[in-house]
């Protein structure tokens, strides 16, 4: 009985780490799927911060990632967005964060 019950669990964890797949959406509404099981997308943020080849596969993930407005991950990850920022680089030209508006609820710039 325990045996049986030990299998089914380790079906239901395989299946979760196997089948997972980010559901990237576009500007124009279109959606594409690409890997999310296990460690791929850590995987692909490990290469980039190590400057590694990259395969044709991962840089069209990558690319397709970047050119993404919305990104939904296998139990809520946002490995996408890390994505993004090592991508896009540093961006010298923001301005600092002053306060936060209590109309939005975020942050507001700096007017120079």
């Amino acid at each position: 009985m325990r045996r049986a019950k030990l299998e089914k669990r380790l079906q239901i964890l395989e299946a979760k780490l196997v089948g997972g797949v980010v559901v990237l959406t576009f500007a124009d509404g279109s959606k594409r799927e690409i890997p999310g099981h296990g460690q791929y997308l850590l995987k692909l943020v490990a290469n980039l911060s190590r400057q590694e080849e990259l395969s044709e596969m991962e840089r069209e993930h990558i690319e397709a990632v970047c050119e993404s407005i919305k990104a939904k991950e296998p139990g809520g990850g946002r490995m996408t967005e890390i994505i993004r920022c090592f991508v896009a680089g540093p961006v010298e030209t923001c301005k600092p964060v002053t306060a936060a508006d209590p109309a939005t609820g975020g942050m507001e710039r700096a007017v120079e």
